[in-house]
């Protein structure tokens, strides 16, 4: 494991996620401001997102990395995608985050149960989406790898995917509202629907307690009624990561 070692940073890389979600705006935004504001000249990369940034993080390939709590959860622990605890520290948390399923209308999809044999697109490789899009199957009863066709998709090509037919839903994690899923529902509208995952949060948060009940507002995509979701930011009490010295000194001048 190489560990980089920085005395001072002149030039930042910050790794965010796929260039049509949250994490990629925000980084960009966070990139400049950081830029705007300090001697630093910072850089945000478009990346796989949370698991591959955390790897990519350790290894030294970044300076900062945004990544969701569970997989952050699963890296300081060792377990999931990580063999062993990685050191790994927060800086704070940015946003609340929601696990999105949705599904083609004509699919008969009403539940995660529904999607056994049906092609799924389940996040891009080693993202934080596919982590939990793993976990909801599992959860449901289904393997993955040998109960549904898991398409190992990036939101773009999901976004064509479910446009075109060639998949029946797709699972994504991401902030509210997320550009490549504002362009699906305008695109298409009552064809589509979300699928309600609450009646799944037992069974994930025996898993990890970071994962709480939400609730994502009808006029976010413009759908008929608000949709129950998984929120897998972190409730105020829970910290699965702990934070870096400098953040937690920094937070306690603030507050």
């Amino acid at each position: 494991m190489r560990t980089r070692v920085v005395t001072r940073l002149v030039a930042g890389l910050l790794a965010t996620g796929n260039s049509t979600g949250v994490y990629y705006a925000l980084g960009g935004g966070l990139a400049q401001l950081i830029g705007d504001e300090t001697d630093i000249t910072a850089t945000a990369a478009e990346t796989g997102a949370s698991v591959q940034n955390i790897q990519q993080l350790v290894a030294g390939d970044y300076d900062l990395a945004f990544s969701l709590a569970d997989t952050a959860a699963d890296a300081t622990e060792g377990t999931a995608a990580f063999d062993e605890p990685q050191p790994v520290s927060a800086l704070g948390r940015i946003y609340p985050n929601y696990t999105q399923v949705v599904v083609r209308a004509d699919s008969g999809i009403t539940s995660i149960e529904d999607m056994a044999g049906r092609t799924i697109s389940t996040g891009s490789p080693n993202s934080g989406t596919e982590v939990i899009a793993h976990r909801l199957l599992e959860a449901a009863g289904l393997d993955p790898a040998s109960n549904v066709q898991a398409q190992r998709l990036d939101l773009t090509k999901t976004v064509d995917g479910m446009k075109d037919g060639s998949i029946d839903g797709l699972v994504w994690s991401g902030g509210l509202p997320t550009a490549a899923m504002t362009d699906l529902f305008t695109s298409m509208g009552d064809d589509i629907a979300f699928v309600d995952i609450t009646p799944l949060l037992p069974a994930l948060q025996e898993i990890n307690p970071v994962y709480t009940e939400g609730e994502i507002p009808a006029e976010t995509y413009g759908t008929d009624a608000a949709a129950a979701d998984i929120d897998a930011s972190v409730a105020t009490e829970i910290d699965p990561i702990p934070l870096h010295p400098g953040a937690e000194q920094a937070l306690g001048e603030l507050s």
